[in-house]
């Protein structure tokens, strides 16, 4: 496990799912195992900054093979394109936003 790629799930009840890599919770989230109503956070760690999480959808990816996140994902959260612009040096890669890897992974 690399933490740069960690992300969670929070429900209501404060039950905490963590995964890996942004794959894993979006197939987790696609396989409706819990309703979204009863989820109260769903974020992801920021890549430049070890602690700090960031919401899924205020967060931009960057996805690039060069960045081999554990589970195949491939893609780091930031807080905004700058920021992964001024972190990331290869080229080779996207931004996408949370809708784009929750889709991927259905």
């Amino acid at each position: 496990m690399d933490p740069k790629y960690g992300c969670e799930v929070v429900t209501k009840k404060s039950k905490i799912y963590k995964f890996d890599d942004l794959n894993c919770m979006a197939m987790f989230l696609n396989a409706g195992e819990i309703a979204d109503k009863d989820i109260a956070h769903k974020v992801v760690i920021n890549f430049e900054k070890g602690n700090d999480f960031i919401d899924v959808s205020k967060a931009v990816f960057w996805v690039s093979p060069t960045l081999r996140s554990p589970m195949g994902a491939n893609a780091a959260a930031f807080i905004s394109e700058q920021a992964a612009e001024k972190a990331v040096s290869a080229k080779d890669g996207q931004f996408v936003n949370w809708e784009v890897i929750l889709k991927k992974y259905k």
